[in-house]
């Protein structure tokens, strides 16, 4: 055993016995001796006492900062989820306050998938027979036509948008009121066919339907005429229509039923 070693044992001991009676000759006695060991010991308890208080600082800061940011994150989540219905509200609002679809029964729902295909452009919504949900019922946006149910499954359905190359509808111009059929025609536009040729139709026109396929509402909007084609030798003319209503864009919808005044 070393001295230094020997003389920290005997500086502890002094400590703890130096307020005894019976040691105090010794105390005196070796206070020369083990006073700067004495000094070094008390230094170094007080050195650890505050390491251990600092240490206990690091954890409860540490601690006050975890839950600060779950605070954060959960506040964050919740602005989100505030963002969220705000925007599902608004779409609801303008659907209900919509002039022209105001009294007629709508199902709301939500776009789940959109596919690409040879056929067209399909939606999958996520409502179906469970909902009374069949095919041909019209899907709106606000006062624009979005597409036709095509099949129809318990939770679920597709819907065949305006470009598919087998959609027809009934239409018309809004101002000269110059009838055809739209057909799909890919892409964003669609084709406005069977338009005679001593109609008044021009680029800027606004199409809707026109009320004669049965479960399609009058006046829905299906887009804006961008080109006339026509011959003269021809009695019939048609006309390019560029879609009002862009499929990727879409979050929410609604299924207008059979059931409509």
């Amino acid at each position: 055993m070393t001295l230094n070693y020997r003389l920290l044992i005997i500086s502890v001991l002094l400590l703890l016995l130096g307020g005894a009676a019976p040691v105090a000759y010794l105390v005196s006695g070796f206070h020369r001796i083990t006073f700067p060991v004495q000094f070094g010991v008390l230094k170094m308890s007080e050195n650890v006492a505050g390491e251990i208080e600092f240490l206990q600082n690091i954890r409860g800061a540490k601690k006050e900062l975890f839950e600060l940011q779950k605070i954060k994150i959960l506040a964050g989540g919740l602005t989100a989820k505030v963002a969220e219905l705000e925007l599902e509200n608004k779409t609801l609002r303008n659907q209900l306050e919509s002039p022209l679809l105001a009294e007629k029964i709508k199902i709301a729902a939500y776009v789940s998938r959109i596919s690409f295909g040879s056929s067209g452009t399909n939606l999958t919504l996520n409502v179906g027979k469970s909902s009374g949900v069949e095919p041909g019922f019209a899907v709106v946006y606000e006062n624009y036509l979005v597409g036709i149910v095509n099949t129809v499954l318990q939770n679920s359905c597709e819907v065949k948008l305006l470009n598919a190359p087998d959609a027809t509808i009934s239409v018309l111009s809004q101002g000269s009121r110059a009838k055809g059929l739209v057909v799909g025609n890919y892409g964003t536009n669609a084709l406005m066919k069977n338009i005679l040729i001593n109609e008044s139709i021009n680029a800027g026109d606004v199409v809707i339907t026109s009320g004669k396929d049965p479960l399609i509402p009058k006046g829905l909007v299906i887009g804006n005429v961008v080109k006339v084609n026509f011959k003269e030798e021809e009695i019939l003319k048609s006309a390019d229509i560029e879609l009002a209503v862009n499929p990727r864009k879409l979050e929410m919808v609604f299924v207008v039923t059979k059931e409509y005044p």
